[in-house]
């Protein structure tokens, strides 16, 4: 039930698994050949954008060589996003690392839809995680992992379905660059590369049975929330799956509606070698 209107909607994406290591694909533009297509392209066309906050939480010590690249890389969108763009980056880090703590410091003057902030007594992610979503000032929120990045196409998609078709959770394709499809990441041999890039990419039965019931959780990174959704529920510390946990507290206790789009796409890295996994 509902795979042959997800075929019908699916758009092309032919530079996936093709892109550089801070480059995502964007969706080709429709063809309005199709009825259910065309509906779809007139809604999103006709949809005013929400002002987005993408959250970055990060364990410094891992995260330090990428973590420039990739607010770079949102620097660049914010110009193409049609609302506001904000980036929070919440950290934490057993351990003063001032070079790299002095750069994000200067790049929050440069750039003041960028803000930095330390969670200290940080455990987890998910400290890091609540700590933003206490200074959340958007309405709208893309929670990513440091080595994440999201197409405009998708911020826009995420955009109408939360606020024109009412979810609170939209989660987008997890999908890889081209070095991390070959099994290549950082130019290293990584044995289990392609089968992580396999069965990141495949949207299984289960997830098409959810999306029907409307109860797709989130999968930690590339997930869009509505802030009064993630407010509601947090994350819990104490266990591994934080992110499908905080998922279905909102199905279970608040009568929350989560969803999977095929034609959302967020692109992450693969690690160099199975100790760094």
């Amino acid at each position: 039930v509902g795979l042959g209107e997800q075929c019908l909607l699916r758009k092309d994406a032919p530079l996936a698994y093709k892109t550089g290591a801070y480059e995502v694909c964007d969706l080709d533009e429709c063809d309005l050949s199709g009825e259910t297509k065309r509906k779809y392209e007139e809604k999103l066309a006709a949809h005013e954008c929400r002002a987005l906050t993408v959250v970055m939480p990060a364990y410094l010590p891992n995260e330090a060589e990428i973590v420039m690249d990739v607010l770079e890389w949102y620097r660049e969108k914010e110009a193409e996003y049609p609302a506001g763009l904000r980036v929070m980056f919440v950290y934490n880090t057993p351990m003063d690392m001032p070079d790299i703590e002095k750069q994000l410091q200067d790049l929050t003057q440069e750039w003041p839809a960028l803000s930095v902030h330390r969670c200290h007594n940080s455990t987890s992610k998910c400290d890091n995680l609540n700590l933003a979503i206490s200074l959340l000032e958007t309405d709208f929120a893309l929670l990513n992992d440091t080595d994440t990045i999201v197409s405009v196409d998708t911020m826009k998609r995420a955009s109408m379905r939360i606020f024109g078709e009412k979810y609170d959770i939209c989660q987008a394709i997890n999908i890889h660059c081209e070095e991390d499809w070959a099994g290549r990441p950082d130019g290293s041999r990584f044995c289990m590369g392609q089968l992580v890039t396999a069965e990141d990419s495949v949207v299984d039965w289960i997830k098409r049975v959810q999306n029907n019931i409307k109860r797709v959780p989130f999968n930690g990174r590339g997930g869009f929330w509505h802030t009064d959704a993630l407010r509601a529920v947090g994350f819990d510390y104490r266990i591994v799956s934080e992110d499908h946990d905080a998922a279905y507290r909102l199905f279970a206790y608040f009568g929350g509606k989560g969803m999977l789009d095929i034609n959302m796409l967020c692109q992450e890295r693969e690690p160099p070698s199975c100790r760094e996994l």
